[in-house]
């Protein structure tokens, strides 16, 4: 979903300047904000899944050891350090934030602050 949002807020700027050097540009963008971030949720989720549904006695160990030693702390922590990045459609009105965690900041749409400033 994530990646989908970003990539249709860069395709949203391009507007009706689609050539072909723009929306590669875009994909470009969308490659560079996105990898990185995408392969750490994968081999997170990858490490969580081993943990929780794995089949080893190794795994039962790991599984045993985070019920038990984790604190709370430790899975608020990793909740607010995955939960941070929200990236919200550029070319809607931005949802308003009642959360109690640090949101990462989102790059404004200039399309989107031109035509609302056209439409008032």
């Amino acid at each position: 979903m994530l990646d989908a949002v970003v990539l249709a807020n860069l395709l949203y700027e391009i507007g009706r300047d689609a050539t072909g050097p723009n929306i590669k540009s875009a994909f470009n963008e969308y490659y560079d904000e996105r990898y990185n971030r995408a392969k750490a949720d994968l081999q997170a989720s990858q490490k969580v899944s081993n943990i929780f549904a794995g089949q080893t006695w190794t795994d039962d160990v790991k599984r045993k050891a985070m019920s038990v030693l984790a604190p709370a702390s430790f899975s608020r922590s990793i909740f607010y350090n995955t939960s941070g990045y929200r990236p919200q459609a550029s070319f809607l009105p931005k949802v308003e934030y009642h959360g109690s965690g640090e949101v990462e900041p989102q790059k404004e749409s200039m399309r989107y602050l031109r035509e609302k400033d056209m439409t008032v």
